[in-house]
């Protein structure tokens, strides 16, 4: 009955245009398509970047169906125009029934930022606004053109937090006259975000009286979602590297330490700059 209306209404419109075609082109503006924005969802973030899916609903209240035309889009992300452009679609709605929309946008924070390290230190969250115009052909009407815009913030991941655990129980060797003791030196690498990370390795230096004593890196890490990776690190002072103070200063249970380094997580290298004193 709906369809039939509908085809009565155009025939008037096209054969008495000067009596029927602004009573169609009423009940169409009644009956204009709709855009329904439903939700933004975040796929895939690291410490590259992040996928952004746009999620709408389209509907269409007309008994004959209607094509989706053309998408123009601008995508706004830390107050830098990442994507702009228009999209052709030859998409057609179904008569009296709805249709999903997705916008899905890729986003590298190398395309916009200059230091990504002094990006992640200073960001935990960043704005973003998205603006649409969806063009849908409709009968008489022409194009009509839908606008659309919404705007929010989304999380940066946390870089790893590197914190000193402390030392295992020291372990003497050697002579009166060439002593010498080992133990572990232990770091912590705390993983903040949602998501596992992967750590390539942890170049490393550690230095008594400063002056390094131990160096070199560790293999590839993996710390999952909320964890800490506990890494240990073998120390050996001899009498004559780091002269019989030193020895003794463990002997006493405080020792002063340096502990330099990087974290190479693969897109950038995280410094590492500690000091302190050892408690065994």
């Amino acid at each position: 009955m709906r369809v039939r209306l509908f085809a009565m209404l155009l025939l008037v419109a096209f054969s008495l245009p000067s009596v029927g075609c602004k009573e169609v082109k009423q009940y169409l503006n009644n009956r204009k398509p709709r855009l329904k924005f439903q939700n933004m969802r975040l796929a895939n973030i690291n410490f590259r970047g992040m996928d952004m899916k746009f999620n709408f609903l389209m509907t269409n209240p007309n008994p004959i169906g209607i094509n989706l035309s053309r998408i123009s889009y601008q995508l706004d992300f830390n107050n830098n125009k990442l994507f702009s452009g228009t999209q052709n679609r030859g998409v057609q709605l179904k008569a009296n029934g709805t249709s999903p929309l997705q916008m899905p946008f890729s986003i590298e924070y190398v395309k916009f930022v200059k230091s990504i390290v002094g990006f992640f230190q200073a960001k935990k969250e960043v704005p973003y606004a998205l603006k649409l115009g969806v063009g849908f052909r409709v009968p008489v009407l022409g194009e009509v053109n839908i606008p659309f815009q919404t705007k929010g913030v989304v999380p940066i991941p946390s870089i790893p937090k590197i914190r000193v655990i402390g030392a295992t129980k020291p372990r003497f060797t050697g002579s009166i006259l060439n002593p010498s003791v080992s133990f572990n030196f232990q770091v912590g690498v705390r993983n903040q975000n949602r998501f596992p990370i992967s750590v390539k390795q942890l170049a490393y230096s550690f230095q008594v009286s400063n002056r390094s004593v131990v160096s070199g890196q560790t293999q590839t890490m993996s710390v999952n979602s909320g964890k800490e990776q506990i890494v240990n690190i073998p120390v050996n002072l001899r009498v004559a590297q780091v002269g019989l103070a030193v020895i003794n200063a463990v002997r006493s249970g405080k020792l002063n330490y340096g502990f330099n380094g990087n974290l190479n997580m693969g897109l950038f290298k995280l410094p590492i700059n500690l000091n302190g004193n050892l408690n065994f």
